[in-house]
């Protein structure tokens, strides 16, 4: 056994401490953000030929952008990453061909982020209410 041994063991037990707290920080309890206020009933699925955008609105909550002009509010499950907003990109891990499910995920850094609900959402009135 080397000297290093001593300091990298504590070294990583203490790393593996910090990851698991933050995987396990609940939610905060706050009032509902706004952008909830333009989002429809929840539904189980969406057919669709592309994804064209997507934007992070807040920690768990994204927007996807589908053809057609049709909007889909996502709310993750936790754990999954620290804060959508900070997020490069998102690809659609899917079962189905042309199909995006409740079921489905959403990758997003390299990790796949199980769907806690899907809502449909009124981006041009979201945006509306942003833009004056």
């Amino acid at each position: 056994m080397t000297m290093a041994m001593p300091i990298v063991r504590p070294l990583l037990v203490a790393a593996s401490l910090a990851v698991a707290a933050c995987a396990s920080t609940p939610r905060e309890a706050t009032d509902p953000p706004p952008f909830l206020d333009y989002a429809g009933e929840d539904i189980d699925r969406i057919r669709f030929a592309y994804l064209s955008d997507w934007q992070a609105l807040g920690r768990d909550h994204v927007v996807l952008s589908f053809d057609r002009n049709r909007h889909v509010l996502v709310e993750l499950m936790e754990p999954c990453i620290s804060d959508a907003r900070h997020a490069r990109a998102v690809a659609l891990d899917q079962a189905i061909a042309n199909t995006f499910r409740r079921l489905d995920g959403l990758r997003i850094g390299g990790r796949v982020c199980r769907i806690e609900t899907m809502r449909r959402f009124d981006a041009e009135a979201w945006a509306s209410r942003n833009s004056g």
